[in-house]
């Protein structure tokens, strides 16, 4: 799963030349995120200058601390379980700007199997902005 990711992103980050999120739906998620965005980036130790509008930039990344952020962020917007690492689609649909039941299912379903909660939460995290580009 890790080798499928690692070369995902090249052709990812290759095809966001003519593809990105919609503005709107990243100004939601930075919005909802920027509340408990230092807690989370001093509990994961992760680089501010790169968690700082992360999810406004919509992008994808090789950070392992990213990952870990995406999770906390998860953890603390009540996104995920903390107690089995368990997505909770409803809230996902209800707070994130743009996503679907539909399109939480399939990510959620993308995500089965993978054991490491900060892995699990990325995968969910680049689901949902493949699953929202467009054409710009």
């Amino acid at each position: 799963m890790y080798l499928y990711l690692v070369l995902l992103i090249p052709f990812v980050t290759i095809l966001d030349a003519f593809l990105e999120v919609p503005f709107e739906f990243r100004k939601g998620w930075e919005g909802v995120a920027e509340t408990f965005r230092s807690e989370c980036i001093c509990e994961m130790g992760v680089s501010s200058a790169l968690a700082i509008d992360f999810f406004l930039r919509g992008e994808y990344s090789v950070d392992l601390c990213i990952y870990c952020y995406i999770k906390c962020i998860h953890l603390k917007m009540n996104l995920m379980s903390a107690s089995t690492s368990e997505f909770i689609e409803y809230e996902f649909v209800r707070q994130i700007a743009g996503t679907t039941p539909s399109m939480i299912s399939k990510c959620n379903n993308g995500t089965v199997g993978v054991k490491d909660p900060c892995l699990k939460s990325y995968y969910m995290y680049a689901c949902i902005v493949t699953s929202l580009l467009v054409s710009v």
